[in-house]
């Protein structure tokens, strides 16, 4: 283990503090060390679908969140990975609605935010004061109404607002000030021809020798963390792809409609393209089988098999683009298997 306080490196991750560096980097990358805190959504199962909505536009704007049962691993135990989840969370967003009155989840998971310190947001899409056990935790926090037609200004609002909290705050805008008056220093004597000139060397030289050791030490490892970073792009191009077949399949065609492009929005007619999928759909309901995802020249294609309840099983190939800073379907291709 190094150890080296720096405090002049144009690397902001290292001025002014103590950076331990562990032999083994790998590990050290892929083991969650430099993960940011997620935002945990919290919400009624019949608001699921708003829910997933406001998920999906969160992580267009490359807001990492978690939400029950998406992300709790197979085989995990439930009330473990809520606890886990909110303690790690950097905020809790509650989707409050009409459906929340007997929200007893919700009230329990506000509460464990509450003992954590961990700010809790409300978003409002039905107009609804909380019910008297929710009422407690929510009547001091932030409220923001997503109701009706304000459903995607609020959800905009509220993506500002988590990149605050998330550890993505809006640059501040510069204040302009006057210069400073220059002050011009006091003139010094030239010295004499008696006077002492101190050389380098000795202990001074060995200083600077051991400086400078330590500096070009820490920049090669900077370098190395830099070169080696593993490259998530991959990861976040499938969790977007998972969450539009989740979508798309259950029948959510409004939040699958979202996660297209622009430009595929633009080419497509949204009727005819419903009505495609709502037949699939008449198959039952199909399991997804990831097969893996492969870069082009424009972003990654990810596989799956789709089987259905009927025997019937396609292969369905999905284009990945960047756009804005998340990823978005840019198109799609289903082949029939034998």
């Amino acid at each position: 283990m190094l150890q080296c306080r720096l405090f002049s490196l144009p690397f902001h991750l290292f001025r002014g503090c103590f950076v331990s560096v562990p032999y083994n980097f790998d590990s050290f990358l892929t083991e969650g060390n430099l993960k940011m805190g997620h935002i945990f959504i919290s919400y009624k199962n019949e608001d699921r679908d708003a829910a997933q909505r406001v998920c999906a536009s969160l992580e267009r704007e490359s807001i990492t969140c978690w939400m029950a049962p998406r992300d709790i691993p197979a085989g995990r135990e439930w009330p473990t990975a809520i606890v886990e989840a909110i303690e790690g969370c950097s905020a809790l967003v509650v989707v409050l609605s009409s459906n929340s009155k007997n929200a007893k989840q919700i009230s329990r998971e506000a509460e464990l935010a509450d003992k954590a310190g961990v700010p809790i947001f409300t978003l409002r899409i039905d107009d609804v004061e909380p019910p008297p056990g929710l009422n407690y935790f929510l009547s001091n926090v932030q409220w923001l109404d997503a109701i009706g037609d304000q459903f995607d200004s609020g959800v905009a609002r509220l993506a500002v607002m988590m990149k605050t909290v998330g550890g993505n705050p809006p640059r501040p805008e510069t204040v302009s000030a006057q210069p400073a008056a220059t002050v011009q220093p006091p003139s010094r004597p030239a010295p004499s021809v008696t006077e002492t000139v101190p050389r380098v060397g000795g202990d001074n030289a060995r200083r600077f020798i051991a400086i400078g050791g330590v500096i070009a030490v820490v920049l090669g490892i900077v370098v190395w963390i830099l070169v080696h970073r593993p490259d998530n792009s991959m990861t976040e191009a499938k969790k977007t792809a998972d969450r539009f077949l989740d979508e798309r399949d259950s029948g959510n065609y409004d939040a699958a409609w979202g996660e297209y492009t622009q430009a595929f929005r633009n080419k497509t007619n949204r009727e005819q393209w419903q009505d495609a999928e709502t037949k699939r759909r008449e198959r039952g309901q199909a399991q997804h089988k990831y097969n893996g995802c492969t870069k082009d020249s424009n972003g990654y294609l990810c596989d799956y098999t789709l089987a259905y309840p009927d025997g019937h099983s396609y292969e369905n190939r999905l284009s990945l683009v960047r756009d804005g800073s998340g990823w978005a379907i840019s198109g799609g291709k289903f082949k029939a298997l034998p």
